[in-house]
C-alpha cells in the first residue's frame, strides 16, 4: 500500500480536487474486526487523498466492525478538513449493494464521501 502523508495535502490542492474530479476513484475496502490498530487513521488519509484527486471517496464495508471503522474514519477525515479549510465540510451517503466475494453473494454497505459548503449543513 502506498504510504500516505497528510502534510503533503494543502487546502488549495484539496479544494481543486473537489471542484474538478478527474475520474472514478477506486473503491476503498474497509477492514473489520481483524484489522490493524492504525486502520482508521490510514483510512481517513485515504478518504482525503481520494477527495483531493477525484472529488469523492467510495468506501465498501461488509459487517458491523468495518462499518464502525468507516464511521470513525469519516469523523477523523472531517476533523482534518475542518482544520485545513474554512467553509467546507464532509457529507456521506450510504446504500446497500450486492457483491460477489469468492463466489458468495453478500450485502455490503457502500458509502460516498464528498465535500460540500458548510453553509448547507445546519
Amino acid at each position: 500500500m502506498k504510504e500516505m502523508d497528510e502534510s503533503k495535502i494543502t487546502p488549495e490542492d484539496f479544494l481543486r480536487g473537489c471542484e474538478t474530479p478527474l475520474n472514478e476513484p477506486i473503491i476503498l475496502k474497509v477492514a473489520g474486526a481483524n484489522s490493524k490498530q492504525d486502520t482508521v487513521a490510514r483510512l481517513s488519509l485515504a478518504i482525503m487523498l481520494s477527495l483531493q484527486e477525484h472529488g469523492v471517496a467510495i468506501l465498501r464495508c461488509i459487517g458491523p466492525p468495518s462499518i464502525a471503522n468507516k464511521d470513525k474514519a469519516f469523523i477523523k477525515a472531517r476533523e482534518m478538513l475542518q482544520s485545513w479549510t474554512i467553509g467546507y465540510d464532509l457529507a456521506m451517503t450510504c446504500c446497500y449493494k450486492k457483491v460477489d466475494i469468492d463466489g458468495n453473494i453478500l450485502t455490503a454497505e457502500e458509502a460516498r464521501v464528498f465535500a460540500i459548503p458548510s453553509s448547507l449543513i445546519k
